[in-house]
């Protein structure tokens, strides 16, 4: 039986500083399969994740937060991309 334990990671992103980057960053992590939640905070930049860790991670939702043109940071140091142009 797989580990269905709901895990929780904080990415830093920097350059989500309006409330439209935010829903951008939302949205993408909400198109990851295995995310439950996202909570993003664009006053702070950063954004907090809850997902099934038998179907995603940190690597995959840094990836995704990366493919929507913005540089992301895990609470695991995980250095940031460079974010594509937008």
């Amino acid at each position: 039986m797989a580990d269905t334990t709901v895990k929780e990671v904080r990415f830093t992103v920097p350059e989500m500083d309006c409330s439209s980057c935010a829903a951008t960053v939302s949205g993408a992590l909400d198109d990851t399969e295995g995310v439950r939640s996202v909570d993003p905070a664009a006053a702070t930049g950063r954004v907090t994740v809850s997902y099934d860790p038998a179907v995603t991670g940190p690597d995959r939702l840094a990836a995704a937060i990366e493919a929507a043109a913005y540089g992301a940071t895990d609470t695991h140091g995980r250095e940031p991309a460079e974010p594509a142009i937008r």
